[in-house]
């Protein structure tokens, strides 16, 4: 179809030229018998150079040559259009094969890109999961903050408390050791007074038994 297309497009071109050339064979201008002398391309045109001939239905013998050379150039002509038509159908093959490798790459370009976009989704998935752990990680790191100010607290307490206890048990030691040396002094006052009772019995004691000895000597001595 498109052989067809191509040859019917350059056979009306062809046409056109043709009767462009039958209407002016070469550039010059004519004579009053319509004819002149070749001086420029006169070999494309079956024509020697400095040769007479007529244009446009001017009388001469040169005609028949001129009407011979001219078929031939029309046909050399169409030849060469007909290469040109050639070559123009195989460029139109390859740029078809070009185009069917284009569209195959298209295609693979398509595959990649849905596997592109499939692995973007993923991406965003992972994304978007990691986005709620950094989430979640946010609000354990903040509780965790709250938890150790929380404990800092506590411990301030607790090492105040610490410190409160210490003193009290300085305070009781300090009392204890008072309390200790009361006893201390209480048990050698306690001894102290034991060995003057001790000695104030020992004392009476033997007074008793001298002044007892005396009467029982005076006595004795009487009934005697």
């Amino acid at each position: 179809m498109t052989r067809k297309i191509v040859t019917s497009f350059f056979i009306v071109i062809l046409s056109v030229c043709l009767t462009d050339i039958t209407a002016q064979s070469h550039p010059g201008n004519t004579d009053s018998n319509g004819g002149h002398t070749c001086r420029t391309n006169c070999g494309q045109y079956g024509l020697n150079y400095g040769e007479y001939h007529y244009h446009n239905g001017g009388s001469n013998n040169t005609n028949s040559s001129n009407d011979s050379s001219s078929s031939w150039y029309y046909e050399s002509q169409i030849e060469s259009f007909k290469e040109e038509i050639d070559t123009l159908e195989r460029q139109l093959n390859n740029l078809r094969n070009t185009v069917t490798d284009k569209n195959s790459e298209i295609e693979k370009l398509k595959t990649e890109n849905t596997s592109l976009k499939n692995n973007l989704k993923t991406y965003k998935n992972k994304e978007n999961s990691l986005k709620k752990d950094r989430k979640q990680l946010e609000n354990e790191k903040k509780e965790l903050t709250q938890k150790q100010k929380k404990f800092t607290i506590v411990k301030e307490q607790f090492t105040k408390e610490k410190e409160n206890i210490k003193k009290s048990l300085a305070e009781k030691e300090e009392a204890l050791a008072k309390r200790n040396n009361d006893m201390q002094r209480l048990k050698e006052q306690n001894r102290i007074n034991i060995l003057y009772s001790v000695l104030i019995t020992s004392a009476i004691m033997l007074i008793l038994y001298f002044s007892l000895r005396k009467i029982y000597l005076y006595y004795h001595n009487e009934d005697e």
